[in-house]
């Protein structure tokens, strides 16, 4: 039964937000290419195992506050003690090594993915508390999910469907914050 903690803990519900990728092939006319399928597949796939990283990394930078909140420290696996921040630290090192494995196997998407983590550590380590710049980072990860998708199936990131994405995420981040 500890494995559905893990998986609470890999955030497998998020992994919604990686379709993303695939808007690009909606918007291009490419629907019925299926030799796209497979390469989008795959850097769905690989964006979601470097964003369970991230959660988990998350989780566990997160752990006092965590605990301390009255939500939180039910639900969270390892602020409730469900997962001890060691096993912790062992799925966050395997999850590191298999996306590595994924990262190198992904030239054309190298630069999106590294992105994408470089965002999302000076989110957690830096930014996560400053009001803005955090929305504004959080916006960034769904655009960089968008471009990977185009340059996947090679067509050009539209400036339009960029700034659509980004601002859509802005409205829906902005709302959460609101609910918080």
């Amino acid at each position: 039964m500890k494995y559905l903690i893990f998986l609470k803990l890999l955030r497998i519900k998020d992994w919604l937000k990686n379709i993303l990728i695939f808007f690009p092939l909606l918007f291009s006319g490419y629907i019925f290419s299926y030799e796209y399928y497979y390469p989008l597949c795959y850097g769905f796939l690989v964006f979601c195992i470097i964003s369970s990283c991230i959660y988990v990394l998350n989780d566990i930078l997160d752990i006092d506050y965590d605990k301390n909140h009255p939500i939180k420290s039910k639900t969270k696996p390892i602020a409730s003690g469900k997962i001890s921040i060691k096993e912790s630290i062992i799925l966050l090192i395997t999850l590191f090594i298999l996306s590595s494995f994924f990262i190198l196997n992904s030239s054309d998407i190298f630069y999106n993915i590294i992105f994408y983590i470089t965002i999302n550590l000076i989110y957690n380590l830096f930014c996560k508390k400053i009001p803005y710049i955090e929305m504004i980072l959080l916006c960034i990860g769904y655009v960089i999910r968008i471009d990977a998708g185009s340059k996947i199936i090679n067509v050009e990131s539209s400036i339009i469907m960029l700034n659509s994405t980004f601002f859509l995420a802005l409205f829906f981040i902005s709302l959460k914050r609101l609910s918080e």
